[in-house]
Formats: structure tokens, C-alpha cells, sequence
């Protein structure tokens, strides 16, 4: 309703909006007399002089920002003690109140408008002004096509070193655009205007906020423990690489979000550039004047394009059935009564599941042991060619020699095996054999692996030292019978004498030693040592390892701050009785008393959120079919057990085009930690 107010410099003329600080006015600036935007703080807050003092500072930072993406902020003030901002007033409609009378954007339409918020923020940021309430209702599409972030003026400036204005500020917007690190209390930067304008790029992108509830605290938590569905579930339209974007700025552990919003931009223009939508403000200046006109030319033009690519990856056969049904997919988003594209979708389903069905051909056994025989026999070719030039080229001076009579090719492999037989039983215990993972003939993953001492090559001795009786056989092809210590050692009982086991390992790993070297005791006992211990245990301490999620916590130990606003912390203590306590500014506090021993790490993990959440386990016979709970889908197929729920009343539904659901949605009523179990059954339409 229009009104004709006096408020100082300014003429009120009618109310247009109202938020948690502040109502908002569309006035006449009397001076220049200029229409602008007023928002005149609450009565209540302005009893607290420092806010106040921090408000009007913060407008101001505001006010230096100069970009085409930036209500500009002109002035801000006293007025018979009620702070107030003045905005410049620009015509169009907010994105909140765009989406209800024109529904979602398409896909071009809403990349071209999420680069302009990021070139917004991006300029904001570089200001250090951090906005911490990016919604719909803050940004306005103008007629001209431009994109405008608005409410600057209850910003804070990056260079403030206090957390929030008070809970107030902190539950002034919408609380389903807020960061997780926002809405516990934690100090914000940059990368929670990220997460917010991520929110903001689903709901544009997918026609529905990630998280949703029916209050303040089911929001908070949703945004704390809910990984919401890709947002292709809900419009298949979304390219992939857009998709990874959204995925990356609604991280919720913020060290693995975007660092600065120009990284968000810059991928954003990368895609805008492959789909050639050049002269973006011109198009959606076309958009804003005509949304109808315009979003029905863009819809006619992608409804061709998917059918056609439909087609074509169906014609290349079944290795391209995915991209095929996708594309079909596509299509039904677009046009949902396109019997054609539904024909082709049921289609290649049936097609796709004979292939998934389908075994896979039984190995004949024959076939494989000819062909391990045959491999075989290609590895001996192999390792008797690699050997000939060394054993015929008398080490390359003359001419080569014949080959061996057959006999003594015989002796020197009968020869060759024994040795081999004889190095196995001395690794394995006296005979016995050994598991693969036996450790006693495992090298360290530091060491070179060497062959055991007992087939030594020749060429690894000294060439003016005799070979010695042991190794004789491994080196010559005439002795067929093996040395008498070979035999003893062959023949003796499973248990080795004292000097073999404690020289075994040392024999197997040691680096290209002549057998008869021998091995001092320790070194056995040192070749497969444990790794040194951590510094904290060779000092007789001890190591708390403590985790808590969600990550905005304090960490004490003993009554001594060890970490904040992190989800895990390592703190050396030493041996005795320790207190810890983790703390969340809104989800309360756990504490423990455990003892830890010397050299020891003791693990504490605690979930703030785990004890109030339930989960419920739901099944379909008859087929697969989606899940939804309370009506949003929840990105996943039966069976599947949801987690995260809250406790209390819940509905329960699936769906699968082309079934029926006998009995229709379940509720249930889950208590704290439960689980509950739903069953339904669908049948295929007729």
C-alpha cells in the first residue's frame, strides 16, 4: 500500500519487503529526488550500540564496491536514532519470486545467470566483503539482462576478526542456502558465500533446494548430514561438467571446496564456451523481457537435438545403450508425453537387462591347461635362449662351441635341480614347505632381492678364489650326485640346528655374499626388525588421536585447548589418565576419561549427530524402483537403507515408470538410532 512518510533526507513511499534486521522501503531521496531502496533497521537491535557500530562500518565497506553485478549502496545512517541503508533502486524481480511465476530457467539461461553471480562475488571477495546470505531473494534479473546481487549492506568485511554479528545476523536469511561451517556458528570466509551460491546454482539448475525440511533445526541438519542427489536426478538436462561444479562448491568439509569463487567462474565460462553462448547478456535480456517465447524456442531447439543424438547412439549397437537412454531420457524431461521417446527408453531397458542378465561363457578347462602348458613351454624356450650366448660364447672370444652330448645335458639339469631343491628346504624350516607369505623369506621393501647364496652365479666370485664343495653343483655340469653335507642337510630332522635358523633370513636377503661368509648373529634379528618407533614413544609418550563430526569443534585435553574448529586433532600425552572433552558450539559436548600406555595410540571418535539420527531400510519385489522420503527423492535405488533421518514421522515411497505400487506411500515413526524396515511391491503395468 502506498504511503507518504518522512524520514529525514528520505520520503518513504511503500513497504516492499521485510527480513530478520530489517524492513525494506522503496523511498524518494529528496536531495536528488531519485527513487531508492531504504532499509531501516528493527527498534530492538538498535539497543545495541555495538552493533550498530558494526553495522554502519560494514555498510560502508560496502559502499566501495563498484561492479555491474553489485546493488550499489549509497549512503547509510541515523535517523532520530534508527540506522538505516540506502540502496540504489533498480527495476526488476528477484530470482525467488522469478522462479515462481516463470519456473526454472533453462539450462542456458541459468549457466549465463550463475557466471554473473560469481563475477559478483568475485569482485565482493576481492574487497574482502563476504555476503553470508546469497539466496534467490537477494539477486534480481533486471530487464536489460543483468544479473544484480543485492543486501551488500548486511555483509561483513573480511578484515572483522570476530565470527558473526550476534544469532540474529546469523538466522537472518533462508536457512537453506547457509554453509554447514555458517549455520553451526563457525567463522566464515569466502568459501561459505561458495557453498550458498552453490544452493542457489541447484535450485536454478534442478528446480529444488538440496536440503529441505519443515523447520529451522530439520533444515540445519539436513545441510550438516545430508549428501543431497546429484542434481542430473532431478534434470537430466545438466551437462556433467556443470554437475561436478555444483558437487564441488556444496562440499560440506570446506577445506575440500573451491578456494575462491574465480575458480567456480572460470570452469562455468569453460562450459558456456563449448555450448557457444556468445553475447550472454544479450540473451538474457531476450529472456527477461519474453521468458515464455524464449525458454520455449530453447526447449524446441534441445527436444531436436537429444532425439537425434537418441537415434544415433542407439544405431551404433549395444555399446552405446547408456548414452542412448540418456539422451531418450532427456527427451521425456523435455516433452513427458513423447510416446516415441518413451517406446525407445522401454526398449533399450529391456535390452540393457538380457545384457546385464546374462552369464558369462564357462572357461573350458581343457582349453586353459593348453594354454598354461603352452605358455610354459614358450617361458623354458625363452630362458634357454637368454642362457646360451653366456654358456656357448666362452664370454665372446672365439668361435661358439657345439652343443653338449645329451648326457650331459641330462647330469646338469638332474644337477641343477638338486642344488634348487636343496636352497628351498634350507629357507623352508628343514624341508617343510613354506606359505608364499612365510616372513622369514620375505626381504624388507628397502632391500634388493638377491638369490640365496647356495646358487650363486659364478661370475658374483672372486675369480682367483676356488668354488667352494656347497655350491660346486650349482656352478658345474658334471656333478650329478650332490655333496655329502647337501644330503645331511636334506635328510635331517624338521627342525634346524641352531646356526641354520639363526642365519636363514640373513642368507636369503644378504646382497651377493659368497656362501661361506658367515653371518653375525644380530643380523638376522635386524633384517626383519619393526619399523623405529615414533619419536613420541622412543620418549615414553603416548598419542591421542581425536575425530568429531560434524568438524566445528574445540578440542581440550586436560583443561588445555588442543584445536578448534577442525575435525580431528593428534596431541602426544604421557602414560596415565587423561580427561578429553570435544565441544560444538551448537550441538553440545562429549567427554571421556582413558588411560594411555607408553609407545600406545589411543583413537576417540565421537558423532554429535549419530545419536539423533535413525535410518530405515527399504525393499521392493517385483523389481527395482526409486526411493523418496517426504516426497524428495533420495538418489538411490531399492534395496537401500536411508541414513540421516530424524526421528519422528516419516512417508515412504518408490517409484519405477511403467509399475504400480500395491498399497501406495508407508509412514513410519522412527525413535532415536532405530531402524525401520519397509517392504512394497510393484507390478508391472499392463
Amino acid at each position: 500500500m502506498a504511503m507518504n512518510k518522512d524520514f529525514g533526507a528520505f520520503e518513504l513511499k511503500e513497504k516492499i519487503g521485510s527480513g530478520g534486521m530489517a524492513s525494506v522501503y522503496l523511498a524518494v531521496q529528496k536531495s536528488l529526488q531519485r527513487p531508492v531502496v531504504l532499509k531501516i533497521l528493527y527498534p530492538h537491535l538498535a539497543e545495541d550500540e555495538k552493533l550498530l557500530q558494526r553495522f554502519e562500518r560494514e555498510a560502508r565497506a560496502a559502499a566501495m564496491m563498484r561492479h555491474e553485478n553489485i546493488i550499489q549502496v549509497i549512503d547509510c545512517g541515523r535517523h532520530d536514532d534508527v540506522a538505516y541503508i540506502c540502496m540504489e533502486f533498480v527495476e526488476g524481480m528477484d530470482l525467488q519470486k522469478w522462479i515462481s511465476a516463470h519456473g526454472t530457467p533453462p539450462i542456458e539461461m541459468a549457466l549465463l545467470m550463475m557466471r554473473d553471480i560469481c563475477r559478483g562475488l568475485e569482485h565482493a571477495h576481492g574487497h574482502r566483503i563476504i555476503h553470508r546470505d546469497i539466496k534467490p531473494a537477494n539477486i534480481m534479473l533486471t530487464p536489460d539482462g543483468t544479473i544484480k546481487i543485492m543486501d551488500f549492506g548486511l555483509a561483513r568485511s573480511g578484515s572483522e576478526t570476530s565470527t558473526q554479528m550476534t544469532m540474529v545476523g546469523s538466522v537472518m536469511g533462508t536457512p537453506a542456502y547457509m554453509s554447514p561451517e555458517q549455520a553451526t556458528g563457525e567463522k566464515v570466509d569466502e568459501r561459505s558465500d561458495i557453498f550458498s551460491a552453490g544452493v542457489v546454482a541447484y535450485e536454478l539448475l534442478g528446480g529444488q533446494r538440496p536440503f529441505s525440511g519443515d523447520s529451522y533445526s530439520t533444515v540445519l541438519r539436513a545441510i550438516l548430514t545430508v549428501e543431497p542427489p546429484d542434481v542430473t536426478h532431478f534434470n537430466p538436462l545438466v551437462p556433467e561438467d556443470v554437475a561436478t561444479i555444483v558437487r564441488n562448491m556444496l562440499q560440506k568439509d570446506v577445506s575440500k571446496r573451491y578456494e575462491t569463487i574465480a575458480q567456480a567462474r572460470q570452469e562455468l565460462e569453460a562450459v558456456i564456451e563449448q555450448l557457444g553462448l556468445l553475447r550472454g547478456k544479450d540473451l538474457l535480456r531476450d529472456y527477461a523481457l519474453d521468458p515464455q517465447t524464449v525458454g520455449d524456442r530453447w526447449r524446441k531447439k534441445r527436444l531436436s537435438r537429444h532425439m537425434d543424438q537418441g537415434l544415433y547412439f542407439e544405431n551404433m549397437g549395444l555399446g552405446k545403450i547408456d548414452d542412448a537412454l540418456l539422451e531418450f531420457r532427456r527427451v521425456l524431461h523435455l516433452d513427458p508425453e513423447n510416446n516415441t521417446a518413451r517406446d525407445h527408453v522401454k526398449k533399450l531397458e529391456r535390452e540393457r537387462e538380457k545384457l546385464i542378465s546374462k552369464p558369462p561363457a564357462p572357461v573350458d578347462p581343457k582349453v586353459a591347461e593348453a594354454a598354461a602348458q603352452k605358455q610354459a613351454k614358450k617361458d623354458a624356450k625363452a630362458a634357454k635362449a637368454a642362457k646360451a650366448p653366456a654358456e656357448d660364447g666362452a664370454g665372446g672370444a672365439g668361435p661358439a662351441k657345439k652343443s653338449l652330448p645329451l648326457p650331459a645335458i641330462i647330469g646338469g639339469a638332474v644337477a641343477l635341480i638338486a642344488v634348487i631343491v636343496f636352497a628351498v628346504m634350507r629357507v623352508t624350516d628343514g624341508g617343510r614347505s613354506a606359505a608364499p607369505e612365510t616372513p622369514a623369506i620375505e626381504a624388507p621393501a628397502t632391500q634388493a632381492e638377491a638369490p640365496p647364496a647356495a646358487i650363486e652365479t659364478p661370475a658374483e666370485k672372486p675369480a682367483d678364489k676356488p668354488v667352494e664343495p656347497a655350491t660346486t653343483a650349482a656352478t658345474t655340469n658334471t656333478a650329478v650326485k650332490p655333496p655329502a653335507t647337501m644330503a645331511a642337510t636334506t635328510n635331517a630332522p624338521a627342525k634346524p640346528p641352531a646356526t641354520a635358523a639363526a642365519t636363514t633370513n640373513a642368507t636369503t636377503n644378504a646382497p651377493t655374499k659368497p656362501a661361506k661368509t658367515p653371518v653375525p648373529a644380530t643380523t638376522a634379528a635386524t633384517t626383519n626388525a619393526p619399523a623405529k618407533p615414533p619419536a613420541s614413544a622412543a620418549a615414553g609418550m603416548g598419542t591421542l588421536v581425536i575425530q568429531a563430526n560434524p568438524f566445528a569443534a574445540t578440542f581440550t585435553v586436560d583443561g588445555e585447548a588442543k584445536g578448534a574448529n577442525q575435525k580431528q586433532v593428534s596431541v602426544p600425552v604421557k602414560p596415565g589418565s587423561h580427561t578429553i572433552k570435544i565441544t560444538h558450539p551448537s550441538l553440545g559436548e562429549k567427554s571421556w576419561t582413558v588411560e594411555v600406555a607408553a609407545g600406545a595410540t589411543k583413537e576417540l571418535t565421537h558423532d554429535f549427530l549419530a545419536a539423533s539420527t535413525s535410518a530405515v531400510s527399504v525393499t521392493t519385489s517385483g523389481g527395482w524402483a526409486e526411493i523418496y522420503v517426504d516426497g524428495v527423492s533420495v538418489g538411490k535405488s531399492t534395496p537401500f537403507v536411508v541414513t540421516g533421518l530424524l526421528p519422528g514421522a516419516h512417508e515412504i515411497s518408490v517409484v519405477r515408470d511403467g509399475y504400480t505400487v500395491e498399497g501406495g506411500a508407508q509412514k513410519v515413526t522412527l525413535k532415536a538410532g532405530q531402524q525401520a524396515n519397509v517392504s512394497f511391491k510393484l507390478k508391472a503395468k499392463k
